[in-house]
């Protein structure tokens, strides 16, 4: 598991109308340099760190789906991108392991 930094895209940057309520997400992502929309074919789980519901910029734990993802594409430094469809939901940055 790793730690990103992520930011939810505000409604007129194409986002949400609301973050989700809880501290758990799962979508669709594209890992920078690995996979470009809309060949998003790895989904991440991400929760917040603090165990609270989310806010717009949050600190969270982040990781694949499943366990036959490419892992090492996780990696500090690494942007990601979230999506619901076709609409971005969110960007990151991995942080640290």
């Amino acid at each position: 598991m790793m730690l990103a930094r992520i930011r939810w895209f505000e409604t007129e940057e194409g986002g949400r109308k609301q973050i989700p309520e809880g501290c758990r997400y799962s979508a669709p992502a594209c890992i920078d340099g690995h996979s470009e929309f809309p060949d998003c074919s790895w989904s991440l789980n991400i929760e917040t760190t603090s165990g609270q519901t989310f806010s717009r910029s949050d600190k969270v734990k982040i990781q694949f789906f499943v366990e036959q993802a490419p892992h090492e594409w996780l990696t500090p430094g690494t942007l990601f991108t979230m999506y619901e469809g076709r609409r971005k939901v969110l960007e990151g940055v991995i942080e640290s392991e």
